[in-house]
């Protein structure tokens, strides 16, 4: 009873800190913009994870160690969208995972030989990058809106940038790209000119224009559009049908009477997962025209 209750404790007091440094860490990077040095936080924390385990005379609670892991990818995330869209630094945030993943498997010792450290979902430290996509997808889903233009760009750089690299298992990560592009391409959303917007806690996804979204949306295809074409190629399916799922526009075609067999929703809609650049093209064709690609023609 009492080692239940100490467990339950420890846990609350580390909840407690990890909110406290979260909120710190928010308003430090944002303060300091392109000079803030959240790769260091984030390098110094993945020294200290590997140093307590190293020195732990038994293995770490994966609850706890959870923890640290979110509280990882919450620095690398405001540490990125608080930095320049072309800044070295934003590089620098990407190949740090690249190369964490290749610090290899984190173990610890015991006497009967080496035991490697998982998260509780029984992802390996380092090599599967545990919560990597489940956080970055959550960042994004839940808080472009509110972001202002330049750090939207930044982020969806950011988040291009280790998923061309292969940064995930599967390339999971390009999940968030067939996000990016249906949202940008495949809903009915409300033209406007590119112009700078600020930050906004209210503003949600409907109230997002197609220039809102379109440097986020060209992030992703000049920086992993290889990529997502391969994984096309090879009717990749490596995630949700709700990540994967189609946009109203490209519903309303693939509903249509006159769509060609090879497109009908039985046959195409199964791949949820295809780059939705195919699917504007193919609406575009059909003379659905997403006022997407108006603005696109007509940027110069």
């Amino acid at each position: 009873m009492a080692d239940t209750t100490s467990g339950a404790t420890s846990l609350a007091n580390r909840l407690r800190v990890s909110a406290i440094a979260r909120e710190d860490r928010v308003q430090s990077a944002f303060s300091d913009g392109n000079d803030n040095t959240m790769w260091q936080s984030a390098w110094s924390m993945v020294a200290s994870i590997n140093n307590r385990v190293a020195s732990s005379p038994s293995p770490i609670d994966p609850v706890l160690l959870d923890i640290d892991l979110h509280d990882l990818w919450h620095i690398y995330w405001h540490g990125a969208i608080n930095t320049d869209d072309n800044s070295a630094k934003l590089d620098l945030l990407a190949l740090q995972i690249i190369q964490l993943r290749d610090q290899g498997v984190l173990r610890y010792q015991t006497p009967g030989g080496a035991v490697e450290v998982t998260a509780s979902n029984g992802r390996r430290l380092w090599t599967d990058l545990p919560f990597l996509v489940e956080d970055m997808m959550e960042h994004w889903t839940n808080n472009c809106a509110a972001l202002s233009s330049d750090q939207r760009l930044s982020g969806a750089q950011f988040l291009a940038n280790i998923a061309a690299a292969g940064a995930a298992a599967d390339d999971a990560l390009c999940g968030i790209a067939l996000v990016v592009l249906r949202e940008t391409l495949e809903r009915p959303r409300p033209r406007s000119l590119l112009a700078p917007t600020d930050g906004d806690d209210k503003r949600g996804m409907g109230d997002l224009t197609i220039a809102d979204l379109l440097p986020a949306a060209n992030a992703w295809l000049f920086t992993a559009g290889y990529k997502l074409v391969m994984l096309s190629d090879s009717q990749w399916e490596g995630c949700s049908a709700e990540v994967g799922g189609f946009g109203e526009l490209v519903s309303l075609f693939l509903q249509d009477s006159n769509c060609p067999p090879c497109l009908d929703a039985a046959n195409y809609g199964v791949r949820a997962a295809h780059p939705r650049t195919i699917d504007v093209g193919v609406t575009t064709a059909r003379g659905i025209q997403s006022p997407a690609m108006d603005l696109v023609a007509t940027s110069p």
